[in-house]
């Protein structure tokens, strides 16, 4: 066998086997001399092990040659290495060892041609002799910047368990592994993977509120190549750039550019949805309403102030607003448009009174009616008086007159055609009652479309909706009724939904009395859809005892919703006493008949109610259409 050579891992002039450097002498000398030979060299005389070993290292010399092992001085009958082990393997010629004359205590080995066996001979020798010495590993190469501990890592070859450390000084990383070990194979660990200082980025430095991804951005020094995103809490939004990167050169991308978290204005847009004063918080917002006498409603964002009421005939309007909402104001404040206009009052509330035509009274025509408009203010104190409030009552009012001769007069309550939620366990949802023009459902009257005017039997479409994020929410319509006006709780209604659905279809009615106005009102139930024991899973019950069955249930919330108002179409014979009426001179203005829809209301204002009462149904029912007359 031809010993194989590595000059990386083992010293000059030797020679490797497995994970063994050998090195033949080439003088002789006693066993004990050879010994301290080997020593001296950082090895000893060689330890056979196996039979390759003893064939590998015979057949490298033409000489015999002494090898580590010896009679053991304790007892002479056993032999032992000289690393104090026993033999497990040996090799002696026949015969041997015979310890000829007594003296026979250290072994040479014979050359190939007498078989390379052992014999035993006197430790005097002289011989030569064969060194070995584990396999070392290679001298490390690390980066221009490494500290490496032990530092002769790299200066000399390492033994095997050679443990060597490394670190980089302060402003440096480490990339590679942090430290490595000489096998017994002569190899390093992880010997294909450099180690070497790498400029690091310093810690990032951001505003108080800014969240950073990783955490230790800001907590120490990043490496190449390390990403940093930056976001801001709700109510907050980012100012700097959302990541920077470490680069190579140690700076971070974007370095000169400060990153933190600047409160949003939410009052900015929209006024925040709020229907008064918005106030910017840290954070977030907050809706007020300017005066004590007003409360915000169960959406935080409304100011409502129930009690104002509205009168309206052919020639005049008049608003009656309850002075426990005007605590400590002066009547001789409150104006209309036209400052001139002003209030009077009776021990329990101020009164405004304007000609149709008056005070600045603003007018709008309708396909169906003519809409008066006029606001109440607050004017201004004297610069003299210690307190100054500039219109802080503002409150807006209209009617509307009627084109068709129809005459009454109602209250107008603040509109709530669509009401906004935050309700615990459902999340943000706005509910909705819409009106619509055929059974596709599809466009809805707006506004301005109203008052809506149907004939007698015309199929009415209605649908109440929720808009929310979460899919799971439902609604249905839990109770429908119509009322004259736009109070719900009116004694005067028509009830002609229980239980219902979320769309629903009517033939157009009116009042026995002939109140030519109708406003319909549904009482609108939110669950979850996906609770089997909800009211909305039952959907539309067809029977008495499915009604019954969902009525007992009262774990759903209950909203109020109005539309309206709908005006009941004339048919031919009316049109004709009208014309009638007309040529035999009355007056075209003053002679017409006015229904009057009024509304007084905090500008924005939005009437929500959680009813859970029923009132009886009286005064509606279903007329035969003279239309076709």
């Amino acid at each position: 066998l031809v010993l194989p050579r590595s000059a990386q891992v083992c010293p000059k002039n030797w020679v490797r086997f497995h994970n063994s450097c050998y090195k033949f002498s080439s003088k002789s000398a006693s066993w004990n001399a050879a010994k301290a030979s080997c020593e001296a060299q950082g090895s000893h005389l060689v330890v056979i092990n196996s039979r390759a070993e003893n064939q590998a290292i015979g057949t490298r010399s033409s000489h015999t040659m002494f090898i580590g092992l010896h009679r053991d001085p304790k007892d002479q009958s056993r032999w032992l290495w000289v690393d104090g082990s026993r033999p497990t393997f040996t090799n002696w010629n026949s015969g041997e060892p015979n310890n000829s004359g007594g003296r026979e205590a250290c072994v040479e080995l014979y050359t190939q041609k007498h078989g390379l066996k052992w014999n035993d001979l006197q430790c005097t020798g002289p011989r030569r002799y064969i060194c070995e010495t584990s396999v070392k590993c290679p001298v490390l190469t690390v980066g221009r910047l490494v500290k490496t501990t032990p530092n002769n890592c790299v200066t000399s070859p390492a033994k095997h368990n050679t443990n060597c450390s490394f670190s980089c000084p302060q402003g440096y990383y480490l990339q590679g592994p942090s430290k490595k070990q000489c096998g017994a194979n002569g190899q390093w660990t992880d010997s294909a993977k450099p180690v070497t200082c790498k400029v690091e980025c310093p810690v990032l430095t951001v505003g108080r509120l800014v969240k950073t991804t990783p955490n230790n951005c800001v907590t120490s020094p990043a490496k190449h190549d390390t990403e940093c995103s930056f976001s801001c809490p709700q109510g907050y939004y980012l100012q700097g750039p959302s990541k920077k990167q470490c680069g190579a050169n140690g700076q971070w991308t974007d370095s000169a550019k400060s990153v933190t978290c600047k409160d949003t204005d939410e009052c900015a847009v929209s006024n925040g949805d709020c229907s008064h004063e918005c106030v910017n918080i840290a954070g977030g917002y907050k809706c007020e309403c300017p005066d004590l006498e007003l409360s915000l409603s169960s959406d935080n964002k409304t100011c409502h102030a129930p009690g104002v009421n509205v009168q309206c005939n052919s020639n005049n309007m008049t608003i009656i607003i309850p002075k426990s909402l005007f605590r400590g104001r002066d009547r001789g404040r409150l104006r209309l448009l036209d400052s001139r206009c002003k209030a009077e009052e009776t021990n329990a509330s101020f009164s405004l009174t304007t000609p149709l035509t008056g005070c600045d009274t603003k007018r709008r025509l309708t396909p169906t009616a003519i809409v008066y408009s006029n606001i109440v203010f607050e004017i201004p104190v004297a610069a003299k008086d210690v307190a100054t409030r500039v219109r802080e009552i503002e409150i807006p009012f209209s009617c509307y007159l009627s084109k068709f001769g129809v005459v009454s007069s109602v209250g107008w309550r603040p509109s709530n055609t669509k009401l906004r939620f935050s309700d615990e366990g459902k999340g943000n949802f706005t509910l909705s009652l819409n009106m619509f023009r055929d059974k596709r459902f599809v466009s809805p009257y707006m506004k301005d479309d109203f008052p809506v005017d149907v004939l007698l039997r015309k199929p009415l479409f209605f649908e109440v909706s929720v808009t929310s994020t979460d899919k799971k929410l439902s609604i249905m319509a839990d109770r429908c009724y119509a009322t004259p006006t736009q109070d719900e709780k009116s004694s005067v209604n028509y009830e002609f939904i229980k239980k219902g659905a979320q769309r629903f279809s009517l033939e157009a009615f009116k009042f026995i009395a002939d109140h030519p106005f109708v406003f319909v009102h549904c009482h609108v139930i939110v669950c979850n859809a996906t609770n089997p024991a909800s009211q909305c899973a039952k959907k539309c019950p067809s029977s008495g005892r499915g009604r019954r069955a969902v009525s007992d249930h009262v774990t759903d919330d209950v909203y109020s919703l109005a539309q309206g108002p709908i005006r009941l179409a004339r048919g031919k014979r009316e049109r004709k006493k009208e014309n009638a009426f007309t040529e035999n001179g009355s007056s075209p203005f003053f002679m017409i008949s006015v229904f009057v829809m009024c509304a007084a209301c905090l500008v924005g204002t939005a009437l929500m109610i959680v009813k859970k009462s029923r009132d009886k149904p009286i005064g509606y029912t279903l007329l035969a259409s003279r239309s076709q007359e």
